[in-house]
Protein backbone atom coordinates (compact mmCIF):
# COMPACT_ATOMS: atom_id res chain seq x y z
CA UNK A 1 0.00 0.00 0.00
CA UNK A 2 1.29 3.65 -0.94
CA UNK A 3 2.20 5.80 1.75
CA UNK A 4 0.41 8.44 2.81
CA UNK A 5 2.55 11.53 1.16
CA UNK A 6 4.21 14.20 3.15
CA UNK A 7 1.80 17.71 2.95
CA UNK A 8 2.80 21.04 3.61
CA UNK A 9 1.89 22.22 7.10
CA UNK A 10 0.11 25.34 8.58
CA UNK A 11 3.00 27.57 8.40
CA UNK A 12 4.78 26.06 5.43
CA UNK A 13 1.63 27.20 3.01
CA UNK A 14 1.81 30.53 4.48
CA UNK A 15 5.38 31.12 3.38
CA UNK A 16 4.87 29.61 0.79
CA UNK A 17 1.92 31.28 -0.37
CA UNK A 18 3.04 34.39 0.90
CA UNK A 19 6.63 34.54 -1.24
CA UNK A 20 4.53 33.48 -3.96
CA UNK A 21 2.68 36.22 -4.24
CA UNK A 22 5.70 38.34 -3.97
CA UNK A 23 7.11 37.13 -6.91
CA UNK A 24 4.14 37.13 -8.80
CA UNK A 25 4.20 40.94 -7.98
CA UNK A 26 7.96 41.52 -8.75
CA UNK A 27 7.70 39.68 -12.13
CA UNK A 28 4.32 41.00 -12.91
CA UNK A 29 6.23 44.79 -13.40
CA UNK A 30 8.00 43.43 -15.71
CA UNK A 31 6.03 41.22 -17.91
CA UNK A 32 3.68 44.74 -17.99
CA UNK A 33 6.14 46.42 -19.66
CA UNK A 34 8.04 43.86 -21.69
CA UNK A 35 5.69 44.08 -24.71
CA UNK A 36 5.27 47.74 -25.05
CA UNK A 37 9.12 48.91 -24.10
CA UNK A 38 11.11 48.75 -27.50
CA UNK A 39 8.81 51.49 -29.51
CA UNK A 40 8.61 53.67 -25.91
CA UNK A 41 12.33 53.55 -26.08
CA UNK A 42 12.58 54.41 -29.50
CA UNK A 43 10.87 57.86 -29.15
CA UNK A 44 12.83 58.99 -26.41
CA UNK A 45 15.60 61.61 -26.89
CA UNK A 46 19.03 60.39 -27.80
CA UNK A 47 17.83 57.01 -28.55
CA UNK A 48 19.56 54.91 -31.65
CA UNK A 49 19.29 50.99 -32.23
CA UNK A 50 22.20 49.67 -30.09
CA UNK A 51 20.95 52.10 -27.29
CA UNK A 52 16.99 50.67 -27.76
CA UNK A 53 18.66 47.22 -27.41
CA UNK A 54 20.71 48.13 -24.28
CA UNK A 55 17.93 49.66 -22.20
CA UNK A 56 15.79 45.96 -23.17
CA UNK A 57 18.58 44.12 -22.34
CA UNK A 58 20.07 46.32 -18.88
CA UNK A 59 17.47 44.47 -16.46
CA UNK A 60 18.35 40.90 -17.01
CA UNK A 61 22.48 41.67 -17.46
CA UNK A 62 22.19 43.13 -13.63
CA UNK A 63 20.16 40.72 -12.97
CA UNK A 64 22.72 38.07 -13.89
CA UNK A 65 25.62 39.73 -11.97
CA UNK A 66 23.61 40.42 -9.06
CA UNK A 67 21.71 37.11 -8.18
CA UNK A 68 25.08 35.25 -6.52
CA UNK A 69 25.77 38.25 -4.36
CA UNK A 70 22.76 38.86 -3.04
CA UNK A 71 22.24 35.05 -2.09
CA UNK A 72 25.68 35.37 -0.40
CA UNK A 73 24.96 38.52 1.33
CA UNK A 74 21.38 36.82 2.70
CA UNK A 75 23.20 34.15 4.04
CA UNK A 76 25.32 36.07 6.17
CA UNK A 77 22.67 39.44 7.39
CA UNK A 78 19.42 37.40 6.88
CA UNK A 79 16.82 36.79 4.44
CA UNK A 80 14.72 39.68 5.10
CA UNK A 81 16.93 42.91 5.09
CA UNK A 82 18.33 41.70 1.80
CA UNK A 83 15.27 41.07 0.06
CA UNK A 84 13.73 44.67 1.68
CA UNK A 85 16.95 46.14 -0.35
CA UNK A 86 16.62 44.44 -3.09
CA UNK A 87 12.75 45.25 -3.42
CA UNK A 88 13.57 49.31 -2.39
CA UNK A 89 16.19 49.27 -5.63
CA UNK A 90 13.35 47.94 -7.65
CA UNK A 91 11.39 50.33 -6.56
CA UNK A 92 13.53 53.71 -7.45
CA UNK A 93 14.22 52.40 -10.63
CA UNK A 94 10.79 52.39 -11.43
CA UNK A 95 10.24 55.29 -10.39
CA UNK A 96 13.47 56.97 -12.31
CA UNK A 97 11.69 54.63 -15.46
CA UNK A 98 8.66 56.58 -14.89
CA UNK A 99 10.34 59.89 -14.82
CA UNK A 100 13.44 59.07 -17.45
CA UNK A 101 12.79 61.84 -20.87
CA UNK A 102 15.82 60.25 -22.16
CA UNK A 103 17.63 56.60 -23.62
CA UNK A 104 20.49 56.95 -20.91
CA UNK A 105 18.18 57.90 -18.24
CA UNK A 106 15.83 54.80 -19.05
CA UNK A 107 19.42 52.50 -19.37
CA UNK A 108 20.59 53.26 -16.08
CA UNK A 109 16.45 53.07 -14.47
CA UNK A 110 16.30 49.82 -15.86
CA UNK A 111 19.80 48.89 -14.83
CA UNK A 112 18.83 50.27 -11.15
CA UNK A 113 15.99 47.54 -11.62
CA UNK A 114 17.53 44.77 -12.44
CA UNK A 115 20.14 45.03 -9.66
CA UNK A 116 17.46 44.16 -6.76
CA UNK A 117 18.16 40.34 -7.70
CA UNK A 118 15.72 39.13 -4.97
CA UNK A 119 14.79 35.68 -6.59
CA UNK A 120 17.59 33.79 -5.22
CA UNK A 121 17.14 35.42 -1.98
CA UNK A 122 13.32 34.36 -2.26
CA UNK A 123 14.25 30.76 -2.53
CA UNK A 124 16.68 30.71 -0.24
CA UNK A 125 14.06 32.09 2.16
CA UNK A 126 11.37 28.94 1.15
CA UNK A 127 14.27 26.61 1.87
CA UNK A 128 14.60 28.04 5.37
CA UNK A 129 11.09 27.66 6.04
CA UNK A 130 10.24 24.34 4.19
CA UNK A 131 11.21 20.83 5.53
CA UNK A 132 12.95 18.93 2.90
CA UNK A 133 10.68 16.72 2.08
CA UNK A 134 7.85 19.06 0.99
CA UNK A 135 10.77 21.64 -0.33
CA UNK A 136 10.47 20.67 -4.06
CA UNK A 137 6.76 20.68 -4.44
CA UNK A 138 7.34 24.61 -2.65
CA UNK A 139 10.09 26.00 -5.04
CA UNK A 140 7.07 24.54 -8.24
CA UNK A 141 4.72 26.75 -6.75
CA UNK A 142 6.41 29.86 -6.42
CA UNK A 143 7.66 28.87 -10.23
CA UNK A 144 3.92 28.68 -10.96
CA UNK A 145 3.69 32.76 -9.97
CA UNK A 146 6.06 33.60 -12.76
CA UNK A 147 3.82 31.91 -15.32
CA UNK A 148 0.58 33.98 -14.01
CA UNK A 149 2.23 37.03 -13.87
CA UNK A 150 3.62 36.26 -17.81
CA UNK A 151 -0.08 36.12 -18.78
CA UNK A 152 -1.29 38.66 -16.91
CA UNK A 153 1.63 40.94 -17.37
CA UNK A 154 1.55 40.26 -21.83
CA UNK A 155 -2.80 41.38 -21.75
CA UNK A 156 -2.30 43.99 -19.05
CA UNK A 157 0.42 45.46 -20.19
CA UNK A 158 -0.60 46.94 -23.55
CA UNK A 159 -3.87 47.38 -22.26
CA UNK A 160 -2.22 50.31 -19.97
CA UNK A 161 -0.12 51.23 -22.08
CA UNK A 162 -2.82 51.77 -24.81
CA UNK A 163 -5.25 54.15 -22.46
CA UNK A 164 -2.56 55.34 -19.79
CA UNK A 165 0.65 55.55 -21.44
CA UNK A 166 3.97 52.88 -20.78
CA UNK A 167 4.64 55.63 -18.24
CA UNK A 168 1.79 54.20 -15.84
CA UNK A 169 3.30 50.96 -16.25
CA UNK A 170 6.69 52.34 -14.38
CA UNK A 171 4.35 53.84 -11.70
CA UNK A 172 2.45 50.77 -11.21
CA UNK A 173 5.49 49.01 -10.61
CA UNK A 174 6.85 51.32 -8.19
CA UNK A 175 3.23 51.13 -6.06
CA UNK A 176 3.03 46.99 -5.61
CA UNK A 177 6.90 46.97 -5.08
CA UNK A 178 6.11 47.98 -1.70
CA UNK A 179 3.51 45.60 -1.01
CA UNK A 180 5.62 42.83 -1.61
CA UNK A 181 8.05 44.59 1.10
CA UNK A 182 5.33 44.51 3.33
CA UNK A 183 3.91 41.15 2.68
CA UNK A 184 7.78 39.37 3.29
CA UNK A 185 8.32 41.64 6.52
CA UNK A 186 4.92 40.78 8.18
CA UNK A 187 3.39 38.06 6.35
CA UNK A 188 6.40 35.42 6.13
CA UNK A 189 7.33 33.89 8.72
CA UNK A 190 10.58 34.42 10.14
CA UNK A 191 13.16 31.87 10.27
CA UNK A 192 14.96 30.96 13.37
CA UNK A 193 18.18 30.44 11.68
CA UNK A 194 19.77 30.40 7.84
CA UNK A 195 21.73 27.95 6.92
CA UNK A 196 22.77 27.25 3.62
CA UNK A 197 21.27 24.83 1.30
CA UNK A 198 23.09 22.99 -1.41
CA UNK A 199 19.36 22.08 -2.78
CA UNK A 200 18.87 25.25 -2.81
CA UNK A 201 21.13 27.87 -3.40
CA UNK A 202 24.38 28.47 -5.63
CA UNK A 203 27.86 26.81 -3.49
CA UNK A 204 31.19 28.09 -4.68
CA UNK A 205 32.22 24.30 -4.67
CA UNK A 206 29.89 23.16 -6.71
CA UNK A 207 30.85 25.32 -9.98
CA UNK A 208 33.05 23.02 -11.44
CA UNK A 209 30.46 19.99 -11.14
CA UNK A 210 27.86 21.86 -13.16
CA UNK A 211 29.95 23.32 -15.18
CA UNK A 212 31.30 20.24 -16.30
CA UNK A 213 28.11 18.39 -16.70
CA UNK A 214 26.93 17.84 -20.51
CA UNK A 215 23.37 17.47 -19.67
CA UNK A 216 23.38 20.35 -17.19
CA UNK A 217 25.37 22.43 -20.07
CA UNK A 218 22.99 21.38 -22.84
CA UNK A 219 19.87 22.65 -19.94
CA UNK A 220 21.57 25.79 -19.71
CA UNK A 221 21.72 26.52 -23.42
CA UNK A 222 18.33 25.29 -23.80
CA UNK A 223 17.54 28.39 -21.61
CA UNK A 224 19.84 30.94 -22.81
CA UNK A 225 18.46 29.92 -26.17
CA UNK A 226 14.39 30.45 -25.40
CA UNK A 227 14.99 33.31 -23.38
CA UNK A 228 17.16 35.03 -25.87
CA UNK A 229 14.19 34.74 -28.36
CA UNK A 230 11.58 36.37 -25.78
CA UNK A 231 13.96 39.38 -25.75
CA UNK A 232 14.33 39.12 -29.68
CA UNK A 233 10.83 38.60 -30.45
CA UNK A 234 9.30 40.85 -28.64
CA UNK A 235 12.02 43.80 -29.24
CA UNK A 236 10.71 43.37 -32.61
CA UNK A 237 7.28 42.63 -32.51
CA UNK A 238 5.39 45.40 -30.77
CA UNK A 239 6.65 47.41 -33.68
CA UNK A 240 5.46 44.75 -36.69
CA UNK A 241 2.01 44.68 -34.47
CA UNK A 242 1.40 48.43 -34.33
CA UNK A 243 1.07 48.90 -38.13
CA UNK A 244 -1.91 46.20 -37.42
CA UNK A 245 -4.15 47.41 -34.85
CA UNK A 246 -4.60 50.66 -32.80
CA UNK A 247 -2.78 50.60 -29.91
CA UNK A 248 -5.54 50.15 -27.29
CA UNK A 249 -6.68 47.01 -29.12
CA UNK A 250 -3.30 45.24 -29.00
CA UNK A 251 -3.69 43.73 -25.66
CA UNK A 252 -6.94 41.73 -27.31
CA UNK A 253 -4.03 39.90 -29.68
CA UNK A 254 -2.07 38.84 -26.47
CA UNK A 255 -5.03 37.82 -24.78
CA UNK A 256 -6.44 35.59 -27.63
CA UNK A 257 -2.79 34.23 -27.94
CA UNK A 258 -2.37 33.24 -24.31
CA UNK A 259 -5.78 31.88 -24.39
CA UNK A 260 -4.88 29.34 -26.87
CA UNK A 261 -1.47 28.62 -25.70
CA UNK A 262 -3.26 27.42 -21.73
CA UNK A 263 -5.72 25.61 -23.66
CA UNK A 264 -2.83 23.77 -25.19
CA UNK A 265 -0.25 23.93 -22.59
CA UNK A 266 -2.42 22.26 -19.42
CA UNK A 267 -2.96 18.96 -21.20
CA UNK A 268 0.58 18.92 -22.66
CA UNK A 269 2.20 19.56 -19.07
CA UNK A 270 -0.09 16.45 -17.75
CA UNK A 271 1.05 13.67 -20.49
CA UNK A 272 4.84 15.17 -20.00
CA UNK A 273 5.28 14.98 -15.96
CA UNK A 274 2.09 12.21 -15.19
CA UNK A 275 2.52 9.76 -18.08
CA UNK A 276 6.08 10.53 -18.87
CA UNK A 277 5.79 12.29 -22.35
CA UNK A 278 8.51 14.46 -21.22
CA UNK A 279 10.47 14.19 -24.67
CA UNK A 280 7.73 14.28 -27.01
CA UNK A 281 6.70 17.15 -24.97
CA UNK A 282 9.96 19.28 -25.62
CA UNK A 283 10.48 18.89 -29.14
CA UNK A 284 6.82 19.31 -29.89
CA UNK A 285 7.17 22.77 -27.70
CA UNK A 286 10.61 23.79 -29.89
CA UNK A 287 8.48 22.63 -33.11
CA UNK A 288 5.66 25.07 -31.66
CA UNK A 289 8.19 27.83 -30.98
CA UNK A 290 10.43 27.66 -34.30
CA UNK A 291 7.43 27.44 -36.57
CA UNK A 292 6.03 30.11 -34.55
CA UNK A 293 9.37 32.55 -35.04
CA UNK A 294 9.21 31.46 -39.10
CA UNK A 295 5.82 32.38 -39.67
CA UNK A 296 7.15 35.81 -38.21
CA UNK A 297 9.01 36.51 -41.11
CA UNK A 298 5.62 37.58 -42.80
CA UNK A 299 3.91 38.36 -39.68
CA UNK A 300 3.55 41.87 -41.20
CA UNK A 301 1.37 40.78 -44.12
CA UNK A 302 -2.03 40.40 -41.56
CA UNK A 303 -3.70 40.68 -38.24
CA UNK A 304 -4.56 37.25 -38.56
CA UNK A 305 -0.95 35.91 -40.18
CA UNK A 306 0.69 37.66 -36.79
CA UNK A 307 -1.83 36.15 -34.40
CA UNK A 308 -1.04 32.78 -35.73
CA UNK A 309 2.59 33.03 -35.34
CA UNK A 310 2.40 34.83 -31.67
CA UNK A 311 -0.07 31.49 -30.52
CA UNK A 312 2.77 29.38 -31.83
CA UNK A 313 5.28 31.16 -30.36
CA UNK A 314 3.41 31.31 -26.78
CA UNK A 315 2.91 27.77 -26.90
CA UNK A 316 6.32 26.74 -27.29
CA UNK A 317 7.44 28.87 -25.21
CA UNK A 318 5.11 28.35 -22.23
CA UNK A 319 5.32 24.38 -22.12
CA UNK A 320 9.16 25.06 -22.44
CA UNK A 321 9.25 27.40 -19.55
CA UNK A 322 7.69 24.49 -17.59
CA UNK A 323 9.23 21.55 -18.92
CA UNK A 324 12.48 22.73 -18.84
CA UNK A 325 12.90 24.06 -14.79
CA UNK A 326 11.48 19.96 -13.98
CA UNK A 327 13.88 18.55 -15.94
CA UNK A 328 16.52 20.91 -14.68
CA UNK A 329 16.01 19.52 -11.31
CA UNK A 330 15.86 16.04 -12.21
CA UNK A 331 19.41 15.96 -14.14
CA UNK A 332 21.25 18.01 -11.52
CA UNK A 333 22.61 16.04 -8.43
CA UNK A 334 21.56 16.94 -5.37
CA UNK A 335 24.47 17.90 -3.60
CA UNK A 336 24.94 20.30 -6.28
CA UNK A 337 20.85 21.34 -7.46
CA UNK A 338 21.27 24.70 -5.87
CA UNK A 339 24.35 25.77 -8.10
CA UNK A 340 22.92 24.31 -10.70
CA UNK A 341 19.36 25.71 -10.52
CA UNK A 342 21.40 29.49 -10.29
CA UNK A 343 23.60 28.64 -13.06
CA UNK A 344 20.67 27.61 -15.25
CA UNK A 345 18.68 31.09 -13.96
CA UNK A 346 21.68 33.14 -14.95
CA UNK A 347 21.91 31.54 -18.34
CA UNK A 348 17.96 32.80 -18.54
CA UNK A 349 19.44 36.43 -17.86
CA UNK A 350 22.36 35.99 -19.94
CA UNK A 351 19.99 35.16 -22.71
CA UNK A 352 17.44 37.48 -22.73
CA UNK A 353 20.30 40.05 -22.49
CA UNK A 354 21.69 38.68 -25.86
CA UNK A 355 18.19 38.40 -27.22
CA UNK A 356 17.87 41.89 -26.83
CA UNK A 357 21.02 43.26 -28.14
CA UNK A 358 20.04 40.79 -31.56
CA UNK A 359 17.22 42.86 -31.39
CA UNK A 360 18.28 46.04 -31.44
CA UNK A 361 20.55 45.20 -34.20
CA UNK A 362 17.76 45.15 -36.54
CA UNK A 363 16.03 48.46 -35.84
CA UNK A 364 17.26 51.10 -37.96
CA UNK A 365 17.01 55.29 -37.52
CA UNK A 366 15.32 57.26 -39.91
CA UNK A 367 13.06 60.34 -40.19
CA UNK A 368 10.32 59.69 -38.04
CA UNK A 369 13.03 57.70 -35.52
CA UNK A 370 14.04 54.69 -34.77
CA UNK A 371 11.93 52.00 -36.43
CA UNK A 372 12.25 47.93 -37.15
CA UNK A 373 13.83 47.63 -40.40
CA UNK A 374 13.26 46.47 -43.76
CA UNK A 375 15.49 43.18 -42.71
CA UNK A 376 13.65 42.25 -39.79
CA UNK A 377 12.64 38.66 -40.89
CA UNK A 378 16.03 38.02 -40.85
CA UNK A 379 16.08 38.06 -36.97
CA UNK A 380 13.34 35.68 -36.58
CA UNK A 381 15.07 33.22 -38.71
CA UNK A 382 18.00 34.01 -36.77
CA UNK A 383 16.16 33.08 -33.98
CA UNK A 384 14.03 30.27 -35.59
CA UNK A 385 17.91 28.54 -36.39
CA UNK A 386 18.75 29.03 -32.65
CA UNK A 387 16.04 27.22 -31.91
CA UNK A 388 16.87 24.23 -34.28
CA UNK A 389 20.31 24.45 -33.07
CA UNK A 390 19.29 23.20 -29.66
CA UNK A 391 16.92 21.07 -30.47
CA UNK A 392 19.88 19.22 -31.88
CA UNK A 393 22.10 19.24 -28.98
CA UNK A 394 18.64 18.27 -26.74
CA UNK A 395 18.51 14.78 -28.48
CA UNK A 396 20.77 13.48 -26.10
CA UNK A 397 19.28 14.80 -22.95
CA UNK A 398 18.31 12.08 -20.92
CA UNK A 399 14.46 11.96 -20.39
CA UNK A 400 12.81 10.28 -17.84
CA UNK A 401 10.67 6.95 -19.43
CA UNK A 402 7.17 6.51 -19.04
CA UNK A 403 8.68 2.78 -16.66
CA UNK A 404 10.27 5.48 -14.81
CA UNK A 405 7.23 7.81 -13.87
CA UNK A 406 5.37 4.84 -12.81
CA UNK A 407 8.04 3.77 -10.73
CA UNK A 408 8.42 7.32 -8.81
CA UNK A 409 4.19 7.38 -8.61
CA UNK A 410 4.44 3.76 -7.29
CA UNK A 411 7.34 4.67 -4.59
CA UNK A 412 6.43 5.04 -0.69
CA UNK A 413 6.97 8.13 0.84
CA UNK A 414 7.44 9.21 4.09
CA UNK A 415 4.51 9.84 6.14
CA UNK A 416 4.66 13.93 7.37
CA UNK A 417 2.79 16.96 9.17
CA UNK A 418 -0.91 17.27 8.30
Amino acid sequence: MKAKRTQLNRQEWRAVGALSGVFFLRMLGIFLVLPVLSPYASHMKGASPLLVGLAFGAFPLLQTAFQVPFGWMSDRFGRKPIIAVALFMFTAGSLWASFAHSILELIGAMALQGSGAVAAVILALVADLTRPEVRTRAMAVIGSSIGLAFGVGFVCGPLLAGHFGVASIFEIMAALTPIAMLVVLFVVPTPEKHEHHDEAEVSAGGFKAVLTNPDLLRMNTGIFVLNGTLRGLFLAAPFLLSTLVQKQHEWLVYLGALLVSGVVMVPAIIFAERDGYMKEALYFSLLSLGLGLLLFTSGGRSLTWFSVAIGLYFIGFSLLEAIMPSLETRLAPAENRGTAVGLFNMSQYLGSFGGALLGGAFLRRGSAGISLGQSYWVLFVILACSVAVWAFIARKLPMPTRQQHAAAADAPVADGEA
